[in-house]
């Protein structure tokens, strides 16, 4: 695979990420981004399949199965590939599949996350799993990942510039007893 194929690829998908109030060149890139891998399929590795599927998923007007789709594939090549797992849990979550999304976030490896990404990822994802736990009605398993979320916050220092828990606060409200000890205007 050409590194022209791969920069091409990056290009689109920043359009479509950083362009989002113009409709009509975000379709233009997506376009673009289908016409380039189609032919190639059979080339394509799981990080082609995510990036392609990502670049669906960060169309919000575009169906979430098409984002599916591609992040499943990604995975049929490479089941750990911790991209993939995670997005296709939002996409299930997006459409309010909790179990699905619950499954996926579950298998997603959080110490190789940790050495691989920022840590407000690996918090969002605590977040994400609370929230389906919520969702399905199983409280205190929701609240253990809720508790690792404000623990994770607390220790990067209650950063304001780290991810607004508003699936957590939409669950358990802002006057909770485990937001007592914190600043609670610099997490949402």
């Amino acid at each position: 695979m050409s590194i022209e194929y791969k920069d091409k690829l990056h290009e689109l998908l920043s359009i479509i990420q950083n362009d989002s109030n113009n409709m009509e060149i975000v379709y233009e890139c997506l376009a673009d981004i289908n016409a380039l891998m189609t032919p190639i399929l059979t080339e394509l590795d799981e990080n082609d399949f995510f990036l392609w599927g990502l670049s669906h998923y960060s169309i919000p007007s575009e169906p979430t199965v098409n984002a599916s789709i591609k992040f499943e594939k990604s995975l049929q090549l490479n089941p750990d590939y911790l991209p993939a797992r995670l997005y296709l849990g939002h996409c299930h979550n997006d459409k309010k599949e909790w179990y699905e999304a619950l499954e996926e976030y579950l298998k997603v490896d959080q110490e190789e996350l940790r050495d691989s990404f920022d840590i407000w990822i690996i918090a969002k994802l605590n977040e994400q799993i609370g929230f389906c736990y919520w969702q399905i009605n199983q409280k205190d398993e929701a609240m253990r990942f809720f508790e690792m979320l404000v623990n994770i916050w607390v220790e990067n220092n209650e950063n304001d510039s780290f991810i607004k828990p508003e699936d957590m606060i939409e669950c358990i409200g802002i006057k909770h007893k485990l937001l007592e000890n914190i600043n609670i205007s610099k997490m949402i």
